[in-house]
């Protein structure tokens, strides 16, 4: 299991990309806090992951980007790293909203993202394959950031 022992804190983990993460992470082992704007959605994913027989905790969400710095440089001292990321338009229950299978979707890639592949980037920051990045916010937006 790739995060035995470890702790992470999933925003926005009450649906879509956030569940998604939030069940890869608990599945390699994680214990996972949640933090979602819908505490309810946060409890619902919190039961699932413990249904798993993992440990999850839900809160409420808060400014990302800044949390993510502030917590990277409060606690490199324990060697605890805080990393975030930040999601394009994906396939999922929010993007369905808007008909993007009518359209291209502004990135390089022409598609909407899917959770999976956002829950593959956010295991990698998570595990000790990313041991040089610290406090940093990646785009997992398909390539829309650099057009």
């Amino acid at each position: 299991m790739k995060l035995d022992g470890k702790v992470a804190v999933v925003t926005g983990g009450g649906r879509n990309i956030g569940r998604a993460i939030s069940l890869l992470f608990a599945s390699e082992g994680a214990k996972i806090a949640i933090y979602d704007a819908d505490r309810g959605r946060a409890a619902a994913v919190a039961e699932e992951v413990e249904a798993a027989g993992r440990v999850a905790y839900d809160v409420a969400k808060g400014g990302i980007i800044s949390l993510t710095r502030d917590l990277a440089v409060q606690l490199a001292p324990h060697d605890i790293r805080t990393n975030a990321i930040a999601p394009g338009m994906s396939g999922s229950q929010v993007g369905a909203r808007v008909a993007f299978e009518d359209r291209r979707p502004a990135n390089l890639v022409g598609r909407a993202g899917h959770a999976e592949e956002q829950a593959s980037v956010a295991l990698f920051l998570a595990s000790g394959d990313s041991a040089h990045v610290w406090g940093q916010t990646i785009n997992v937006d398909g390539g829309s950031t650099v057009i």
